[in-house]
């Protein structure tokens, strides 16, 4: 009998952390069949107040537009080589980048368990932090998931 297929949303961000949390998914618990969708969401340059710099206005729209642009072609970028370790490894795979505004950095993982429903995903898999939280305990964006998601989410305490 084959296995169901499923559909497990990987959150990955360009960190060690989510690299290690996709290599234990490839390793521990793929299946034959499941799709892995990973999703990098990401937050757009803050747009500086421009009426402070009123001779500059053009220059100062400029420069957003291009850092913007910036961090969406590094959104690509990273979606492009986790979909081409799915494909040396033959499963299958897509992906989905979301931008936030500066002022709504804090709703990163609000946007994971919102796509999760979207996507129809059957489980998450992430590292129980990120970069920028230590030690043992579960960083802002894995405990939300872990409190809000209306499905299963593995959580890796990895090193």
């Amino acid at each position: 009998m084959a296995a169901a297929s499923r559909n497990v949303l990987l959150p990955v961000d360009g960190s060690d952390q989510s690299r290690k949390a996709f290599e234990w998914y490839c390793t521990h618990l793929y299946h034959e069949g499941d799709t892995a969708i990973f999703l990098n969401v990401y937050i757009l340059p803050e747009m500086y107040d421009a009426s402070l710099t009123w001779p500059a206005v053009k220059d100062v729209a400029e420069d957003w537009n291009y850092n913007q642009h910036v961090k969406e072609k590094e959104a690509d970028e990273l979606l492009q080589r986790y979909e081409k370790k799915c494909k040396e490894n033959c499963f299958s795979s897509k992906s989905n980048k979301i931008p936030l505004s500066f002022g709504d950095a804090g709703k990163v993982a609000e946007k994971i368990c919102d796509f999760s429903v979207e996507e129809k995903a059957d489980i998450i898999v992430m590292n129980h932090h990120g970069d920028k939280t230590e030690g043992e305990e579960l960083g802002s964006t894995c405990s939300y998931c872990v409190k809000n998601a209306k499905i299963p989410v593995c959580v890796l305490f990895l090193p």
